[in-house]
């Protein structure tokens, strides 16, 4: 009912993130084979609780070359909207498997016209760990309100990159920002500007 049952594929990895900055989550799944690695898939959250497999992954369905590893998600170049890099790097000699390539996939959507908002969050701990682990951060833009953990070693052998990205749609700011810290303390930021990264140090009371 979601749209995302009954993939007749195996998945070797999962990552989230909203890599077209509507407010909503997507979702990219690494697959991989017995002997061949087929297209990876991207399901674009439809914002109403389903997704849609978009074609081709929007250009990242992957080398054929390999088994499917893992991928990770970041910001690589800086423009506000995620990236991935995927590997396929579990060749096999003994079942004659290539080793496949590792690729970064730049995502496009800036140049191709979407003009909607992000802002990406830093955080440094003080009282808590330093990169914040455990960390949960709740955004509201707009009337709605988006959730991200910081976490750590979230997928097989990588991590995703630990600024906490969000997408705000047409917002150009952030009404408030609340930082729930693992030493208990909560810290509230009003209305932040878009498109920039924001470093956030832990208050001390």
């Amino acid at each position: 009912e979601l749209g995302i049952g009954n993939i007749p594929r195996r998945a070797a990895g999962v990552v989230a993130g909203d890599f077209d900055n509507d407010m909503d989550v997507d979702i990219y799944v690494v697959t991989t084979g017995l002997a061949s690695n087929p297209p990876n898939i991207l399901f674009e959250n439809q914002g109403d609780g389903t997704f849609i497999a978009v074609p081709d992954a929007g250009g990242a369905a992957g080398s054929k070359l390999g088994l499917g590893n893992f991928a990770i998600v970041a910001d690589y170049d800086g423009d506000g909207f995620l990236d991935l890099l995927v590997a396929n790097g579990r060749g096999s000699p003994d079942l004659m498997i290539e080793q496949g390539p590792y690729q970064l996939f730049q995502n496009e959507s800036k140049k191709n016209g979407n003009r909607n908002h992000w802002l990406e969050i830093d955080l440094q701990g003080l009282r808590s760990n330093r990169d914040g682990i455990g960390a949960r951060v709740l955004l509201t833009a707009g009337g709605k309100t988006q959730l991200r953990e910081q976490s750590n070693g979230a997928h097989y052998s990588v991590q995703d990159h630990r600024r906490l990205h969000f997408g705000l749609g047409s917002n150009t700011v952030a009404q408030e920002l609340l930082i729930k810290w693992p030493s208990g303390i909560e810290q509230r930021i009003l209305n932040v500007n878009a498109d920039q990264l924001l470093r956030v140090i832990e208050s001390d009371d």
